[in-house]
């Protein structure tokens, strides 16, 4: 078996794809995590936060997963409003409208379970943001199943808007999202809409995660929480803008990424 992580980030720079084996679908969880550490590592690059993937009953189903699992986002695919983003055709490129949740403070690693309201305390903002998606292994990304923790979750790309200092005025159980692609309604959804019922409580979520694997989030984390909108199809040349209501709004367009 290849190393798998070091291969993952070759994969995603060049626009190639790994082939999946025996060994690699004998993998187990805590591997696949240990394997996107090892890409992260390769990287060299900055982690700039976490995404969250397979939030929705609908992708669990789709990819036989069990529950949602996170990946590392770096700073050399993270973008600001209205950024032109770099796309690989060849990795089945997506996109996904999603709230980002700043961190203000850290919540290290502890033996005590982290609770709601200690996890509201150390949020910093939150923004309207789009999740791009690829897969760098070979097939499609509904065969990649688990082991797209290891391709980071699955991650292409990230891009944020304003974030909101004042964000407990909104309900974040079923907070509104609209979609569009190149000007025409592509889809629709909410806040409520993923399998934590609320943007805070994925959040939550990912901070006992991190907690039990001697992580923790840290000041500056930005953490993506999951579709509101489902899974939307683009390529090079598209524009997607979505609107967040008083939460603001976000945007970008797409090119083609160079390879090498």
């Amino acid at each position: 078996m290849v190393a798998l992580g070091p291969a993952l980030w070759r994969a995603r720079l060049k626009g190639t794809r790994v082939a999946v084996d025996a060994g690699m679908r004998a993998l187990d969880e805590a591997a696949l995590y240990r394997a996107q550490d090892a890409m992260i590592a390769a990287s060299g690059a900055r982690v700039i936060g976490w995404k969250l993937g397979a939030t929705t009953l609908e992708a669990q189903r789709i990819l036989q997963v069990s529950g949602p699992f996170y990946g590392e986002m770096v700073d050399r695919f993270a973008y600001a409003n209205d950024a032109s983003v770099a796309i690989e055709p060849d990795h089945s490129p997506a996109i996904e409208a999603e709230f980002a949740v700043r961190m203000g403070k850290s919540l290290p690693p502890r033996a005590k379970a982290y609770g709601r309201k200690e996890v509201m305390a150390a949020i910093a903002s939150v923004a309207p943001a789009l999740e791009i998606i690829g897969c760098r292994f070979a097939g499609p990304i509904t065969e990649a199943r688990l082991l797209l923790i290891a391709d980071a979750a699955a991650n292409m790309a990230f891009v944020r808007g304003r974030g909101l200092s004042d964000w407990r005025r909104f309900d974040f159980r079923k907070h509104s999202v609209t979609l569009a692609i190149n000007g025409k309604p592509a889809a629709a959804g909410h806040s409520g809409m993923t399998v934590f019922g609320s943007t805070i409580a994925a959040v939550e979520w990912l901070a006992n995660r991190l907690r039990e694997r001697g992580r923790g989030l840290r000041r500056g984390d930005v953490i993506t929480t999951g579709t509101c909108t489902g899974v939307v199809a683009i390529k090079p040349g598209d524009q997607a803008a979505a609107d967040y209501g008083g939460l603001g709004a976000v945007s970008c367009r797409f090119k083609a990424a160079r390879r090498g």
